[in-house]
């Protein structure tokens, strides 16, 4: 069974212009080399249509949005359109992370919109009540994420592993076509390893991939664990 890792580029200095060309090329890379890895890469929006036309998606390897706004094509000064999203040839995109909060009827929007559109929504939760409601909506994906432990480096599987196991109860009590994600504070293979052993189907990281001195190693390492 494919597992999803997505890596979340944030708007670290290092993830723009050309310097941003080695993290996807790393993920991309990475991805062809592991069959039952899904790679993601959500670069910042004003990189999406630049790395969707040097680094088009595979079975293994799709660039989604950090954010997409439901507000439609016009007079929307500094928005980002689902439409517009899709415009620029990515796969899909995340809605409602910790750092980009919306009100769950905004989230409905999103989904709604991005469905004829063939765009897949991950959408972030920060408990499992919020996991609930977004899941009842029906986005390619949930990934639960408890906010006190995103940059953190200390991850969600190692100090709240039963969080690991509700999400995913949860998530797929309200909707089993939903694939149930975590993250905050995935740090390394051992976190993604224990992860998946909890029952999680793919895990959302950003913070130790920019960072990392070798994207591409990292990459891999996570990756093995898919093998």
């Amino acid at each position: 069974m494919i597992k999803v890792i997505a890596f979340n580029y944030k708007t670290y200095d290092s993830v723009f212009g050309a310097q941003a060309e080695k993290y996807t090329k790393a993920l991309r890379e990475t991805a062809a080399t592991h069959e039952n890895a899904l790679i993601i890469a959500c670069p910042p929006q004003t990189e999406l249509a630049a790395t969707a036309r040097k680094f088009p998606a595979t079975k293994n390897f799709l660039v989604f949005a950090q954010n997409a706004d439901p507000v439609g094509f016009g007079s929307r000064t500094g928005w980002t359109p689902v439409e517009g999203v899709r415009a620029a040839g990515v796969a899909g995109t995340l809605v409602n992370h910790a750092e980009h909060k919306v009100p769950l009827a905004t989230a409905a929007k999103v989904v709604e919109q991005a469905k004829p559109l063939g765009l897949k929504v991950l959408a972030c939760a920060a408990d499992l009540k919020e996991a609930k409601d977004l899941t009842a909506l029906a986005p390619w994906a949930v990934a639960v994420e408890p906010p006190e432990l995103i940059g953190s480096g200390i991850s969600v599987s190692t100090a709240q592993p039963d969080v690991v196991k509700r999400a995913v109860q949860v998530i797929k009590e309200t909707n089993s076509g939903v694939l149930a994600l975590v993250g905050a504070g995935v740090s390394n293979a051992d976190d993604v390893k224990k992860s998946f052993e909890l029952g999680a189907e793919g895990v959302l990281l950003a913070s130790a991939f920019v960072k990392a001195s070798d994207p591409k190693a990292f990459a891999e390492s996570l990756a093995a664990e898919t093998d």
